[in-house]
Parts: C-alpha cells; structure tokens; sequence
C-alpha cells in the first residue's frame, strides 16, 4: 500500500516539476520569463492530477479493508495490462495471468473479503472513478472531475475542449467560416495548478496520517 502511494505521489511531483520547467525560466535580472502553452502544460498537469488523485483514492478511506482492497483492485489491472503489453511485444508472461490473479484473490479475501465479493473488489477502476471519488474526499468536491477532464481534453486535443477551456479571439472572417486565434488562458491554467497541487498535498497529508501509527 505505502509503496505504490508513495510512487503515485513521486509521478506526480515529476509530473508537476516538469511543468514548472516549461512554465517558468530561472530568475534573471529580477524577471522571469513566462511561457504559456497551449496544449502541453495542462497534459503534465492531468499526469499530476490524477496520480495525485490516486494516493488520495488509496489512502482516504477510513476503512483498512477499502484501502486493501482498492490497492489490490488496481494490481489487478495492472496484471491485466502487463499481459496486454507482454503480448504486444510477442513475449510470454513470466507467471500466467490466472496464477497472478489468484494470488490476489487469496490476499483480499484473507484481509477480510468475503469470498463471494472478492472478484467485485478485484475489479479495476477507470481513472473517472478514481477520480470523482477522491474528489468526494477532498473539500473540492466534483469539481475535481472537472479539473481532471479539462486537463485530458487538452491533452488528446479534443476540438471541445479547445474550444471551451482555451481563449480564443476572432481575427477575420471568410465566407461563413471564423479566422480565430487560440491561446492559453492564464486564469484557467492558475484554476488547474492550483487544484492539482492541493490534490497533492491532500495526498502527502494522508500518506503521514496512515503512517503514523496511532497504538
């Protein structure tokens, strides 16, 4: 549990610190030079904001059992994905995805699972899932949802979100169709830093309460 919280929240330092290197140049002169994108910053941020969103997903629940059965939920996909990629690259998995599966099976049920609700607990979650909920664990609320699927709309380039989360100004007209320039919105790209970073933080602040043992 402790290990793969702890690596959510070291990708998404990564992620957030690569962002600053595309953000922000180092102090010259008592300036700094400032650069928006259009596209890039908000898929580093997304990179940030959902792995931060994991810790929390992982960690938040009071419940040991939830958090048990939530980290192995997503061993199990990652199973399922290895054995995908395995296949890609026509190699063979060094254990059957069964076996593996199994192993994960017998663990849930023996921290308290109920055998018949083991294959439930086992399912993987879709990044919407985690993400809404570690939302409703946070004082942001849905509006974690929203940061998550801004940033991923901009990062696979959906003409949507272009259009709705970027400015754009009309510089000419032809015929029926607008001539319009697009360019990063400062306020919107401060909305999802600074939403992604309290993410973060929410994470840190679980990851030391969970570690602190309190007998």
């Amino acid at each position: 549990m402790s290990h793969n919280a702890w690596i959510a929240l070291t990708v998404a330092v990564d992620h957030l610190h690569c962002f600053r290197s595309t953000f922000a140049d180092d102090l010259r002169d008592n300036s700094v030079s400032i650069t928006l994108h259009t596209h890039g910053q908000y898929s580093l941020l997304r990179g940030a904001f959902e792995n931060s969103a994991r810790a929390v997903w992982m960690l938040g629940p009071a419940q040991r059992l939830v958090r048990v059965q939530r980290r192995l939920s997503m061993q199990a996909g990652e199973n399922k994905n290895s054995d995908r990629m395995t296949a890609l690259l026509q190699q063979q998995p060094k254990r059957p995805l069964d076996v593996r599966m199994q192993q994960l099976t017998d663990l849930v049920i023996k921290a308290g699972t109920d055998p018949d609700n083991a294959k439930k607990a086992l399912r993987p979650p879709a990044y919407s899932e985690i993400v809404r909920e570690a939302g409703a664990l946070t004082p942001m609320g849905a509006e974690a949802e929203v940061v998550w699927t801004s940033c991923s709309s901009l990062a696979h380039g959906d003409t949507y979100g272009t259009l709705s989360v970027l400015e754009r100004t009309i510089v000419g007209t032809q015929d029926r169709v607008n001539l319009a320039q697009i360019t990063s919105s400062p306020k919107v790209l401060f909305w999802a830093t600074d939403r992604t970073v309290a993410m973060m933080q929410r994470g840190f602040d679980l990851f030391k309460e969970r570690a602190t043992c309190h007998r």
